[in-house]
């Protein structure tokens, strides 16, 4: 795995970790950026965006006959989660996010041998997931 890829991957947690513990103690706006719940909000939904891309990627360079479920799963999970950002409560919102994460990691994980997915990039993946959606489930409690 690249050397740059699990730094930034770690890096991207800032704003779920930051934000989500200000929420928990009780900070609903910062100077300079303004209220939180939606720059929170708002990077979930691009973070989910993100990688339902990546399976994109990684399936337009493989020969998988899988394609079309891929393809079809991680639209229908971004979707989800653009839909919820539209028309969710705060908190819901923030909870279909966590769920269209653990989602997209679940089907990388179901799908990994045949993309021949790298399983430092799955153990990676796992991590980071977790550290977000449990950020975003903290959140989606205190707001």
């Amino acid at each position: 795995m690249d050397t740059v890829v699990r730094p930034l991957a770690f890096c991207g947690l800032l704003p779920f970790v930051v934000i989500s513990a200000m929420l928990a103690l009780g900070v609903v706006e910062a100077p300079i950026v303004g209220p939180l719940l939606p720059i929170l909000s708002s990077y979930s939904l691009l973070i989910v965006a993100f990688m339902a891309g990546t399976h994109w990627g990684i399936c337009m360079n493989s020969d998988t006959p899988l394609k079309g479920p891929i393809f079809l799963l991680s639209n229908a999970i971004a979707l989800a989660a653009w839909f919820a950002h539209f028309i969710a409560l705060p908190p819901l919102e923030l909870v279909i996010d966590a769920g269209a994460l653990v989602g997209l990691l679940v089907v990388e994980h179901r799908f990994a041998v045949p993309l021949a997915v790298d399983d430092r990039y799955l153990k990676m993946r796992t991590q980071v997931t977790a550290i977000a959606v449990t950020a975003l489930l903290v959140a989606a409690v205190r707001v």
